[in-house]
């Protein structure tokens, strides 16, 4: 069982240079992780250096990238012409889990923060990752009948106002009318319809600049596979205007401001979470009064 595919998304949030939704998230919800996160890869602090490496996972990720996973593999076999298993599926995702929380102390970033780990939380997490790969295979897949594949979890860029931007797409196919649909899996709670409308606005585009089609002409899916719901977004001109202002907003922020401006905004365990939290004084202290609490 290998981290490849998490390795390549990891990267598309934080070592790679230019604007991307991961990025934008981690900004909003934190400046200073993100400034610390990004000042790491840029001068190659390592775990001895104070940062944590990019390939350990926070716990709250780990269902979405388990689950993530299992579909880009089983989606590979459907490319390949061979028959899609959910019995492989959630194989594959409790086996993944399974080694990850093996060696949670160097897989895991809030063991390695020194958090402790419920020892049911393996179960748990295993569960939920079978009911999304069931969800999936039950509710979502049937929906791509007469679909022609296109891409899948692959990193790609296009630039906005000289400023390059990543996406990685869940999902891209074509519709029996030709049209292109771009779907993004989601396995967590629901998200704020404004930064989903970031994501996909981001995703289309994309595919007006990769295909050179009309925004018009691409069509996003948000797959819930906690609830089985699709649910397909019209993203207006207005949308993808305000999405590219933001994207040119947070860059030249981003290379404008000093380490002064990236200020903290610690919660406990949003910094037990926390790549570097070795490095933020700020997170050191809400987190320390909270010491051996379990996950």
């Amino acid at each position: 069982m290998t981290l490849d595919r998490h390795r390549a998304s990891g990267s598309l949030g934080e070592s790679r240079e230019g604007w991307s939704f991961t990025k934008s998230r981690l900004y909003l919800d934190c400046p200073r992780a993100f400034h610390l996160a990004r000042e790491a890869n840029r001068s190659g602090i390592n775990e001895s250096g104070g940062a944590i490496p990019r390939h350990v996972i926070n716990l709250s990720s780990l269902v979405g990238i388990a689950v993530h996973q299992s579909i880009a593999d089983q989606i590979d076999r459907w490319v390949g012409g061979f028959q899609m298993s959910l019995r492989e599926a959630q194989s594959h995702a409790s086996a993944w889990l399974t080694s990850v929380l093996g060696d949670s102390e160097h897989l895991v970033t809030e063991k390695a923060n020194g958090l402790h780990i419920n020892s049911g939380i393996l179960s748990k997490l295993t569960s939920s990752a079978k009911s999304r790969l069931h969800t999936f295979f039950l509710a979502a897949w049937p929906q791509f009948r007469g679909h022609e594949y296109v891409l899948h979890e692959t990193l790609r860029s296009f630039c906005i106002q000289a400023n390059r931007v990543w996406v990685k797409v869940d999902l891209c196919t074509k519709n029996p009318d030709g049209e292109f649909v771009i779907t993004d899996w989601k396995t967590g709670r629901p998200s704020i319809l404004q930064e989903d409308m970031l994501q996909m606005s981001t995703y289309v585009l994309w595919a007006a600049a990769e295909f050179s089609i009309r925004a018009s002409d691409v069509h996003v899916r948000l797959a819930n596979l906690r609830t089985g719901e699709m649910a397909t977004h019209k993203v207006l001109t207005s949308h993808l205007a305000e999405a590219t202002d933001r994207i040119s907003r947070e860059c030249r922020m981003w290379s404008n401001w000093d380490s002064g401006g990236f200020l903290p905004l610690p919660e406990v365990q949003k910094c037990y979470s926390c790549r570097s939290l070795r490095m933020c004084n700020e997170g050191q202290e809400v987190t320390s009064a909270s010491a051996g609490r379990p996950a």
